[in-house]
């Protein structure tokens, strides 16, 4: 068999492989460029408590196969509407599915046809109207089929996504509306909210995320339209202050509290946050995914683009690519290959450059692992010690305390906090803030972050509640700092005040500080965050009076403790995204270790069958990339016009480039189209030994 025979041959097969399907239920082959569409507009859907909305349906304009197209429900954000834009819906169409997109219970045009009718919002309600918009769907449309659901959404739609994991083939919690089970969801896709709603809300039972005043206070009432007891029992409990009943009173709201029922969900889930999200961090996503079944198909990508966060095109191309791959897995048989095999936990590493974090066409250093925290990561303490210092040495018995204080206006509160729009730097004229910082010496050697860090305290209070909150930013030798993540706790005790520890954790975060830049922890009064270029409250703050003394000696010592990786990882990056079967031009990719592996070999890979199960280095790291037919032929090739540079020895930097030049074997063949390339870097050196560095995938159109 001759080189472009093999290279033509190798991927067919595999792609055919992939591609089998029950013949019964068969779709019809998309064209290359995709099905067109037909959109309907503003049908009227009366729910069962006489409730209405309106919905909006596209689906391919062909005949669709024996079962009709996959049946995928689009729920929009908070504040949106089914009119909200969604190149991704006609992606998917474009595919061979069947969109619905309807108007969410209080917003959109629901609003004005249910004057005075609001929602308990993100609860039973909501549900049960979900469950209701895909049967009306499958009615209406016999070209739907309702034996291959899948949800899917961003925000609030993540939240119904999650809800629909949580409930399918279930019966709802008790209610007048519906007994019978939810229908059964094969599919979703959860983006940029977790589904711990009572958690959000109410940030470990004992504070109020900085959102809820304009939902119980603001008369516009500018998120939904809410029902007014929901409403005034939110409004009641942030004027007595009492976050702890507010707790109790959302976990009675049916339907509110779900995530026992996801626990025991099979329902496969792709879900997608950003490390800063201004509604809520990872922390509790990454806690729902250890409790889950381990059977559950499950992946997540920790990246941004999210509430506030930077939009970057990059990153929101691979979670869109992942979700076009993980609805066709589940609603099309497979079609898109074994997509639930591939890294479980997808990290997006915050840039310390504040230009790269902020900027939307910046590469984002990735990591793929199959464990969270990865599993060669280690513990490492940096103490708080005098004069501002964070150690990697214990304090002894000299290094004393500082206070913070919380100096609250007299009369102010919760409706001030609101009436001042939550602005921070209005707030602060009321509640000034105290803040101190504790800073490392220059890092000698790469470090990289990649898991979950907590603020240890030992303090002495003189009121039974305060709230420390806490803020960790990288210093780059040359540059201004970059925020890598915060955290808080709020702290309200039965009792008076008595000295105690206090751990904090901060949401977990992946960065990898190069050398000679330093950490750097802040402590503060008030939870404060900054998703991108603006500080603005996460938790509402305290309202009464406080000091805390807060102590450094050893036996009462403070301390951050952060996840590092044992041996940073590496990975392979590209401003191309696809390529074109006809005219594939050059892909140039980027390979990226650190200056400690200069003069290291590196080998890049690349296939078409899939990026897992990974194959395990002796040195524990982990391959994701599944060899195959074109595997074999590309390594016969390595360093010749088409693959050039795929071998080489790392600069001084520890990073490499290579092209990939399928121009001189174009056209390739149509049968590629959809399917994936995967690439990914492998290295030896005497520093780290055989490792492997996070896969890119690249799709053919």
């Amino acid at each position: 068999m001759n080189l472009h025979r093999a290279l033509v041959f190798a991927p067919l097969l595999l792609l055919g492989f992939a591609a089998v399907a029950p013949a019964q239920c068969s779709d019809p082959v998309p064209p290359r460029a995709g099905f067109q569409y037909k959109l309907e507009q503003d049908h009227l859907i009366t729910f069962s408590d006489g409730y209405k909305t309106y919905a909006n349906v596209l689906y391919p304009n062909a005949t669709p196969g024996p079962c009709g197209w996959p049946l995928l429900i689009l729920v929009h954000g908070l504040t949106g509407s089914r009119k909200s834009p969604s190149v991704e819906a006609v992606a998917l169409v474009s595919q061979g599915f069947l969109v619905v997109a309807y108007d969410v219970r209080g917003q959109g045009d629901a609003r004005t046809l249910n004057p005075n009718r609001g929602s308990f919002l993100w609860a039973l309600d909501e549900w049960t109207d979900l469950a209701e918009v895909i049967e009306w769907a499958g009615a209406k449309y016999k070209q739907a089929d309702s034996s291959r659901i899948g949800v899917f959404g961003g925000s609030q739609g993540g939240l119904h996504a999650w809800a629909a994991a949580a409930f399918s083939g279930k019966r709802l919690p008790p209610n007048a509306r519906r007994s019978k089970p939810f229908p059964v969801v094969k599919a979703v896709v959860a983006r940029f909210f977790s589904p711990e709603i009572v958690d959000v809300w109410v940030p470990e039972g004992t504070s109020f995320i900085y959102h809820l005043p304009a939902f119980a206070y603001a008369a516009s009432q500018p998120y939904a339209l809410l029902d007014p007891g929901f409403r005034n029992n939110l409004a009641r409990y942030l004027d007595a202050d009492d976050p702890i009943g507010l707790t109790a009173y959302l976990r009675s709201v049916p339907g509110k509290d779900f995530v026992t029922e996801l626990t025991q969900s099979d329902v496969p889930v792709l879900a997608v946050l950003g490390w800063m999200d201004s509604w809520n961090d990872v922390n509790g996503l990454l806690d729902l995914f250890a409790k889950m079944r381990p059977a559950t198909p499950k992946r997540v990508y920790l990246a941004t683009g999210g509430h506030s966060t930077p939009n970057n095109i990059f990153t929101s191309v691979r979670h869109l690519f992942t979700t076009e791959s993980w609805l066709k897995r589940y609603l099309k048989q497979g079609a898109a290959g074994p997509i639930e095999k591939g890294p479980p936990f997808l990290s997006a590493l915050v840039p310390t450059d504040v230009t790269d974090y902020r900027s939307s066409t910046s590469l984002w250093r990735h990591r793929a692992d199959s464990t969270f925290p990865p599993r060669d990561t280690v513990q490492r303490k940096f103490w708080l010690r005098k004069g501002g210092n964070l150690s990697a040495k214990a304090p002894d018995a000299t290094e004393g305390t500082f206070t913070l204080n919380n100096v609250v206006k007299a009369g102010y509160g919760p409706r001030q906090f609101a009436a001042d729009a939550a602005a921070y730097g209005t707030v602060i004229k009321s509640i000034p803030l105290d803040s101190h910082s504790y800073e490392t010496v220059p890092v000698t050697q790469t470090l990289e972050l990649l898991g979950k860090p907590v603020a240890s305290f030992w303090v002495a209070p003189n009121h039974k509640n305060f709230l420390i909150g806490v803020r960790l930013f990288v210093v780059p030798s040359i540059g201004p700092e970059q925020i890598l993540t915060t955290g808080a706790l709020g702290v309200r005790q039965l009792v008076g005040p008595r000295p105690q520890r206090v751990d904090v954790d901060l949401g977990a975060v992946g960065a990898v500080i190069p050398i000679g830049s330093k950490l750097r922890l802040e402590v503060r009064n008030l939870d404060v965050q900054r998703p991108l270029a603006e500080d603005f409250f996460r938790r509402m703050p305290f309202y009464n009076t406080y000091q805390l003394v807060m102590h450094r000696a050893s036996g009462s010592e403070s301390w951050l403790q952060l996840d590092v990786r044992k041996m940073p990882g590496a990975d392979i990056d590209t401003f191309s995204t696809t390529i074109d079967v006809t005219a594939p031009g050059q892909q140039a990719f980027k390979i990226r270790a650190m200056p400690e592996w200069k003069g290291g070999l590196y080998v890049v890979l690349l296939g078409f069958s899939g990026q897992g199960p990974p194959l395990v280095f002796p040195t524990g790291s982990e391959l994701w990339l599944r060899p195959d037919i074109g595997t074999d032929v590309f390594l016969t090739i390595v360093n010749q016009p088409l693959l050039a540079g795929f071998a080489g020895l790392l600069d001084a930097r520890g990073e490499g480039t290579c092209t990939l030049n399928f121009d001189l074997i174009k056209p390739l063949p149509l049968g590629l189209v959809g399917g994936y390339l995967q690439v990914a870097p492998t290295f030896l050196s005497s520093f780290g030994g055989f490792r492997a560095g996070a896969p890119y995938r690249l799709r053919f159109r």
